[in-house]
């Protein structure tokens, strides 16, 4: 009983803490453009609001020897050396061979060799059972925003703990949370810009699918600058990365003047660079507008598989 109690306290505490750095969070990044989130504790904040509490080394350590991803090994040789290529800060702190060592150990992690790996979800006694082939598209770059912030081993555990519990449809072969909210940015758009909207579709014939898949792919790392990411980064993580959805809406919305002179904006739209503060602003204003039912989407798409199914 005395044990109990014990974790329950510990719990407690843990969930206080969490409360804590997600008002401090809040209040830094709407008036203070994030200043007193420093680099130094960055990564040890983000680790905090996902609920990765203890790193373990050795496992980490373990996996790393196991060496190259035989499945996966093409893949991430192709993509960690793309990765934030044209970015100078990314390159001096982040070297290509960190990226790979911590996608390798992903993909041993999550697809041991010999054995089908799959993440599952219940509903109603029935199980619905994606395959997670150890490494997607998409993967390198959120790993390296990641790196840019926190040691290697943290990064790892947090991106193991994005893979598993913040947001497992988004790393299934298909990609299929991401095409997912997709949908929902169209949903969103529609609703709340609906000039915009019929521009995008009926004008152009462009769906969020086509234009803007790497953005949702990514939560955004896609567009510059990394400085920027990672301030919209620390939003994500304090209040839930689902919110992407609609910071990507919130993107077209500030953008609408530029997109509706443009007959051809998937580039324009692709290149926006992030402007951090401008897209909270709006997101936490947008975020009381739309429809309950659109929102409970937003909200269960990360983590529902049954929801992704039902949107695509």
């Amino acid at each position: 009983k005395k044990k109990k109690m014990d974790e329950k306290k510990i719990n407690d505490e843990k969930e206080k803490n969490k409360k804590f750095f997600r008002s401090r969070v809040c209040q830094d990044l709407l008036f203070n453009d994030s200043k007193m989130i420093n680099t130094n504790s960055r990564g040890k904040i983000w680790a905090l609001l996902v609920g990765v509490d203890d790193i373990v080394q050795e496992n980490y350590v373990e996996l790393v020897g196991k060496g190259i991803h035989p499945i996966c090994s093409v893949m991430i040789s192709n993509d960690s050396f793309r990765t934030f290529k044209t970015d100078t800060n990314f390159n001096l702190t982040v070297s290509q061979s960190k990226i790979t060592r911590v996608l390798h150990a992903i993909a041993h992690e999550q697809n041991p060799i010999n054995t089908t790996n799959t993440i599952q979800s219940q509903k109603n006694n029935s199980v619905t059972t994606k395959l997670f082939p150890g490494y997607v598209q998409g993967m390198n770059v959120i790993t390296g925003v990641l790196l840019f912030v926190m040691p290697e081993v943290q990064a790892f555990n947090v991106m193991i703990k994005m893979i598993k519990d913040l947001c497992p449809t988004y790393f299934t072969q298909n990609l299929d949370g991401a095409k997912a909210a997709a949908y929902l940015v169209d949903d969103c758009l529609k609703y709340l810009d609906f000039e915009v909207y019929s521009h995008l579709t009926e004008k152009c014939h462009l769906k969020a699918i086509i234009y803007l898949f790497p953005s949702i792919l990514t939560f955004n790392a896609s567009n510059p600058p990394l400085e920027e990411v990672v301030k919209l980064w620390d939003f994500l993580f304090a209040f839930g990365i689902h919110n992407n959805i609609l910071v990507c809406v919130s993107q077209i919305i500030l953008h609408r003047k530029e997109i509706l002179e443009n007959n051809h904006p998937m580039n324009l739209i692709r290149s926006l660079q992030i402007n951090s503060q401008q897209l909270i602003y709006l997101t936490t204003i947008i975020v009381n507008q739309i429809p309950n039912h659109i929102h409970e989407k937003i909200i269960q798409h990360c983590k529902s598989f049954e929801v992704v199914d039902l949107i695509i």
